[in-house]
């Protein structure tokens, strides 16, 4: 299949999808980082609660709330995240690798890529 003038400008698409899958990968890191965060605040403050129940202490009912609140917030928020990134890392590997090989793609192939990678493109803008 001949080279059209396009192929050079959609071959900078590669490098694009590049960053997208690498900061799509960090965000999704960085989301369970903060679900771990979050359930070791949770733990230490149940561990601190049954000490503290242990020398007699009588305000543990708050203390065990808060411990409630940070094991719920590790639990819902995060993964909510997750998920749709990782939808997205796929879509994204999917497209650079159609995009690598642009050259080897039907005339109405490579149309149809270029449309699906502009529009990622536009959805991130």
């Amino acid at each position: 299949m001949a080279s059209t003038g396009t192929d050079e400008y959609v071959h900078d698409y590669v490098p694009y999808f590049d960053d997208l899958i690498r900061t799509t990968q960090a965000a999704v890191v960085s989301f369970r980082r903060s679900v771990g965060v979050c359930i070791v605040l949770g733990a230490a403050i149940i561990l601190v609660s049954v000490i503290l129940l242990a020398r007699g202490t009588s305000w543990i009912s708050p203390i065990l709330s808060l411990a409630g609140v940070f094991i719920s917030a590790s639990l819902v928020f995060p993964y909510k995240e997750i998920e749709p990134r990782r939808a997205r890392i796929e879509t994204y590997l999917l497209l650079r690798r159609r995009l690598c090989k642009l050259g080897e793609l039907s005339e109405e192939d490579r149309k149809r890529l270029i449309e699906l990678a502009e529009d990622a493109i536009k959805k991130r803008l």
